[in-house]
């Protein structure tokens, strides 16, 4: 594997002056772990993706973040094709730098579908 190398920190705070620019630094990557530092500006949000059968963590070390996870038990099957998650069931957080809620989980199910907005 490649060694990464870490962008300059410079070039990393220009792109965040672009209005639709959220940044990923890859910090690490192996073939059973990613760390990423992520900068995402107010108002910009990662939309609904997932990350099937990882293990994710999300923590706020500055601002406010809101995710919402659709979480695998939740999710109902209509019919042999169709299956929908009903919107009571989405599980939503408020991360906070400065408080104890901090950090956020998602766990190894096939789904692990969820947003993440900047406040």
């Amino acid at each position: 594997m490649n060694k990464l190398q870490i962008p300059e920190i410079n070039e990393a705070m220009k792109l965040l002056m672009e209005p639709e620019s959220i940044i990923a630094l890859p910090i690490k990557i192996e073939p059973k772990f990613t760390l990423f530092f992520v900068l995402v500006p107010s108002g910009k949000k990662f939309d609904w993706h997932s990350h099937p059968k990882m293990t994710g963590i999300s923590k706020c070390i500055y601002g406010h973040l809101d995710i919402s996870t659709m979480d695998f038990h939740g999710l109902e099957q209509r019919s042999h094709n169709i299956f929908i998650y009903p919107k009571s069931r989405i599980r939503s957080e408020s991360l906070f730098w400065n408080s104890a809620t901090t950090v956020s989980t998602i766990q190894p199910h096939a789904l692990n579908i969820h947003k993440i907005e900047a406040r």
